[in-house]
């Protein structure tokens, strides 16, 4: 079974940027924070389309911001 990263890496990156849950919810249309709370918190995964464009807003691919844990590459 593959493992994701999404929510330990949005938070990683949201945090590393300074970039409020708040931004993240303007950004891809969420009508408050509470998905990407729980994005965060890995309770649960947006669709691919948002991914993509959590992945654009942080300039990353998607892969690494799926597939790859940047808290222990440290980046």
């Amino acid at each position: 079974m593959m493992e994701y990263f999404f929510g330990q890496n949005l938070r990683y990156l949201r945090e590393k940027q300074g970039i409020e849950q708040q931004d993240i919810a303007d950004k891809v249309g969420l009508k408050s924070t509470s998905g990407a709370s729980e994005w965060e918190k890995g309770l649960r995964l947006p669709k691919m389309g948002v991914i993509a464009q959590v992945a654009e807003m942080f300039s990353v691919t998607i892969d690494d911001l799926m597939y790859i844990d940047r808290i222990a590459v440290g980046f």
